[in-house]
């Protein structure tokens, strides 16, 4: 078969289905431009979910009558030279969108320049010029797509229900308003205004922003700020609490130097920030905008702009991940509850010794500090459950090391009141149904389930254990080894170091493979061979461990649910005060492993409302 020329009409044609996929496309490009030109406020209509009609009116600096003809034309633009290239500050710069869209639509554009008196309209058919004549026109512009795909037909086939389309543009015009609170926002879909944002003068101050506006007053209510500023990059936003998570990613809000971001990248790193703080299957609601120099992130990566690349992608991700986690600790920190005077506790010398296991199963928080371990081999498949017979001491060791910071001194024949700032949960005055601790603050009463709360409290304690690198290792009888290829054994042994603290040994075995000496104690029966794949398509696709990580805080998580005190068991008081004392020193303690609140408070000003005093 001869080559050929294609035209530049099929040229324009199939480039379009790369940035032209669907309506929203239409509207993100001119929406997207609009931005660029300096707009102030944005109208966009559509007509039947914008197969129909779609129009985006601005106030923007407008286009003059010569660039009018430049502007439809492909990969011409007034954003980018040759030396801007690795600093792209413009939403647009490709000069692909005008083109692509004209080449498979009606297209009209009008324009009034802010420095000329008069505007221009040009119509375009099919990717040809039918005319250029003058219009009346304020300052900025008016671009007019009917009949989206006219000239490519089979590409309706692949659009969704009118409701649909409408749906989806609705979300990408919030995901514009959010990081544009000083540009106005309309939308209209058949005549019907289906978004009215006036432009706020400031971003994320309050309530009064659009962050209430678009995601909800009861998300502020259930989330966070988060804020970080140093050399080239800074961020801020909101990111909701533990206990307001989601069953999908689809509230991840992602921007980089107010661009819209949809990035496995963010992804990964959120959603590593709330490992063991939420379940597996849920995800946050966050709203994060990062500010990066330029220079630093490529956002040519992508045909839609979708994506970005950075070039310190570990250290992004780290301080995000980091960021995330403080804020979400310092929320999590019960607050103080004012002065009160403490239960006046009685005792004789207290030996804590409770008069049944706490539990049925067993842990010792020992047993992730380093020993001599009995060498055993493993099955060839994986199991991340430890067995409770594993398990060798009880649970009331952890319990009792909670206790002893109450009662580690002298006892005393009676506790001197103080002043409870110093105690934000307060003090236990009873217990309900065996399972509710109920204390008592100046200005109401805290209701903690104490299963929850001391599930959070033994997890902490086995992390901690992990992260001074005191977890104990399984040495292998028959070290086992595995064929990874050449390259990839030398990207895991860079990680060996990394992977000690985990309780992984191992060693170079020749070219392509890996020895494994030893395992982490806590994996149980483990199939050695996978687990190294695993580890390897890791690190391949995010050159980090992070998953393994995650498997380990999961492993911990099991463990601490099935080994902490159980609803059903009767606590004492000083029980109860030695959990809620711990609780004020843990990170995290307002919710449970899975994201469950561990207490909730009812002020004195909810009760008097309850009650309807005055």
């Amino acid at each position: 078969m001869k080559i050929k020329r294609l035209t530049e009409k099929t040229i324009n044609r199939i480039a379009a289905g790369e940035v032209i996929e669907r309506p929203l496309s239409v509207i993100k490009e001119l929406v997207e431009n609009s931005i660029d030109a300096g707009a102030k406020n944005i109208v966009i209509e559509i007509e039947r979910g914008g197969r129909n009609l779609i129009i985006i009116t601005d106030d923007g600096e407008g286009i003059t009558k010569d660039d009018l003809l430049l502007a439809i034309e492909r990969h011409a633009t007034s954003k980018l030279s040759e030396d801007d290239i690795c600093n792209i500050n413009f939403h647009g710069f490709r000069g692909e969108a005008l083109p692509s869209i004209a080449s498979v639509s009606r297209m009209k554009i009008a324009s009034r320049h802010i420095t000329k008196d008069e505007a221009w309209q040009i119509e375009v058919l099919g990717g040809e010029v039918q005319n250029l004549t003058p219009a009346g026109l304020k300052q900025g512009t008016v671009v007019e797509v009917r009949d989206l795909f006219y000239f490519t037909p089979n590409r309706l086939k692949f659009l969704k229900s009118e409701s649909s389309e409408i749906s989806v543009c609705t979300d990408l015009i919030n995901r514009f308003a959010l990081c544009h609170c000083h540009i106005s926002f309309k939308f209209i879909s058949d005549g019907r205004v289906i978004l009215n944002y006036k432009p706020n003068q400031t971003d994320l101050s309050g309530e009064d922003t659009r962050v209430g506006d678009i995601l909800g007053a009861d998300f502020l209510k259930n989330s966070v700020k988060v804020s970080f500023s140093r050399d080239y990059l800074s961020f801020k936003g909101y990111t909701s609490l533990p206990t307001y998570s989601r069953k999908t990613s689809v509230n991840y809000l992602t921007y980089v130097n107010r661009r819209i971001i949809k990035d496995k990248f963010f992804i990964g790193a959120v959603k590593a920030a709330y490992n063991g703080l939420i379940p597996h299957d849920r995800y946050p609601m966050i709203a994060l905008f990062l500010e990066i120099d330029p220079y630093e992130v490529d956002v040519n990566v992508h045909p839609t702009k979708a994506e970005v690349r950075f070039k310190d992608e570990n250290f992004i991700r780290g301080i995000i991940i980091s960021e995330i986690r403080k804020a979400i600790a310092q929320a999590s920190a019960p607050q103080a509850s004012g002065e009160i005077n403490p239960p006046k506790l009685y005792h004789s010398r207290i030996n804590f010794i409770p008069p049944r296991p706490i539990v049925q199963s067993s842990l010792n928080i020992n047993r992730f500090v380093d020993e001599k371990p009995q060498a055993k081999t493993f099955s060839n498949n994986f199991n991340s459950e430890v067995s409770t017979s594993q398990i060798h001491d009880s649970i009331t060791d952890s319990f009792r090391s909670v206790s002893v910071k109450v009662m580690e001194n002298e006892p005393k024949e009676k506790i001197e009141e103080t002043n409870t700032d110093s105690f934000p949960l307060g003090f236990a005055k009873c217990q309900i149904n065996n399972t509710f601790i109920i204390s008592e603050s100046k200005d109401g009463f805290i209701i903690v389930d104490q299963h929850a709360a001391h599930e959070r409290l033994v997890l902490e304690k086995m992390k901690k254990a992990m992260q001074e690198n005191k977890v104990k290792t399984q040495p292998l009888l028959v070290p086992e080894v595995v064929e990874v290829g050449a390259a990839m054994a030398e990207k895991i042994l860079e990680f060996s170091f990394n992977l000690r603290k985990f309780g992984i040994v191992i060693e170079r075995n020749g070219l392509s493979q890996i020895l494994v000496r030893e395992v982490p104690y806590l994996l149980g029966k483990l199939d050695i061979r996978s687990f190294i794949f695993d580890l390897a398509d890791n690190i391949s696709e995010y050159n980090t461990i992070t998953n393994l990580d995650e498997k380990l805080d999961e492993i911990c998580g099991n463990i601490a649910c099935h080994s902490s005190i159980r609803a059903g068991r009767k606590l004492s008081v000083e029980e109860m005060n030695a959990i809620l004392r711990e609780m004020e020193n843990t990170p995290f303690s307002s919710q449970c492993n899975h994201g469950r609140p561990t207490f909730r408070k009812l002020t004195l000003k909810e009760l008097h409302n309850m009650f309807e005093r005055t």
